[in-house]
């Protein structure tokens, strides 16, 4: 009997950092297999590939059709030339007619969209409380009876709060690279909690177009990504540094940040239904980063007028 056909399948939907590896091509192998996805190293670059579950994001690469997990294993061959990812023997995936996925564009927002996104974010969180075994109850300022987690990452949460508030410059790096160092690699989850703190706190720093910022943040984080948090991790935190997570988390923060109550409500029951931690604990970076830019905002109310009006540089060195 003749081997069995490799199965060819469709593309959903493809993350631009997943797209520009695609795009490069060349050969590496699959570095982990789980239920519903597996994540594949391509030289440098990472794939996280699965069905429609896994949901749109920076580095997914979501076939309409289920990928034959059962038949791969850890260590298997992959092969992508031509935007097609060859994996082992199992599947040929073409995702050669797909346009790369991105998150929202950085919105308007001023002082009073943020103060209302946070709002309307606890009017939905009273009823809808967070995953409890990872960060997502500091997003809801609820400090009372913390897990063991709570306790160490709380004085990290805050360190970040007060460099963002005090105008997020390089005058405090020592501070910022020791909260960064204490994230890292902190809690449950394929992701650990921390580093989907991280995650959120970049990209909304890059929503609000305080650029700066992000790569003085992302800076102290790659200075300890190599010894305090795993391969899989540090290529969501690299995408999360060019301002992509994933589409339920970004969906999200964007309401925030425009202070858009009813998109807020619609883009919830995602988040709130998802069955792990990751969304949430990214929702606690996104509600650091606005609390403390409100409290920069109020001490700075110029430097506000010029980040809403467009100049860039004046919103970099809030």
């Amino acid at each position: 009997m003749g081997a069995e056909p490799i199965r060819v399948l469709r593309v959903a939907a493809v993350g631009a950092p997943a797209h520009a590896a695609l795009r490069a091509g060349g050969r590496g192998r699959i570095e982990a297999v789980f239920e519903r996805s597996l994540y594949a190293r391509i030289q440098h670059d990472w794939l996280c590939v699965g069905d429609g579950s896994i949901g749109r994001g920076p580095i997914n690469l979501v076939c309409v059709d289920a990928v034959p997990l059962m038949d791969l294993r850890v260590g298997a061959p992959v092969v992508c030339r031509d935007a097609r990812l060859r994996l082992a023997d199992a599947a040929l995936i073409d995702g050669s007619g797909c346009a790369p996925w991105r998150g929202s564009v950085s919105p308007r927002w001023s002082r009073d969209t943020l103060r209302a996104g946070l709002a309307a974010l606890a009017r939905l969180q009273a009823g809808s409380p967070p995953a409890l075994e990872g960060l997502g109850g500091l997003a809801c300022g609820e400090h009372g009876a913390p897990t063991p987690l709570v306790r160490r990452a709380v004085p990290h949460v805050r360190a970040i709060a007060a460099w963002i508030a005090g105008g997020a410059g390089p005058g405090q790096a020592r501070e910022l690279s020791a909260a960064a160092a204490g994230l890292l690699g902190l809690g449950p989850g394929l992701t650990p909690s921390g580093d989907d703190l991280l995650c959120g706190a970049l990209v909304t720093l890059h929503k609000l177009r305080r650029s700066a910022a992000a790569r003085r943040l992302w800076n102290a984080i790659h200075l300890h990504l190599a010894t305090a948090t795993h391969d899989i991790s540090a290529a969501h935190l690299r995408a999360a540094a060019g301002g992509e997570c994933a589409e339920v988390l970004d969906v999200v923060i964007d309401a925030l940040v425009r202070g858009d109550a009813a998109d807020l409500t619609r883009a919830w029951p995602a988040l709130a239904s998802c069955g792990h931690p990751s969304p949430w604990d990214g929702l606690t970076g996104a509600v650091t980063v606005l609390r403390g830019v409100i409290q920069a905002v109020r001490a700075h109310p110029p430097a506000l007028q010029a980040a809403i009006s467009g100049r860039q540089q004046a919103a970099d060195n809030l």
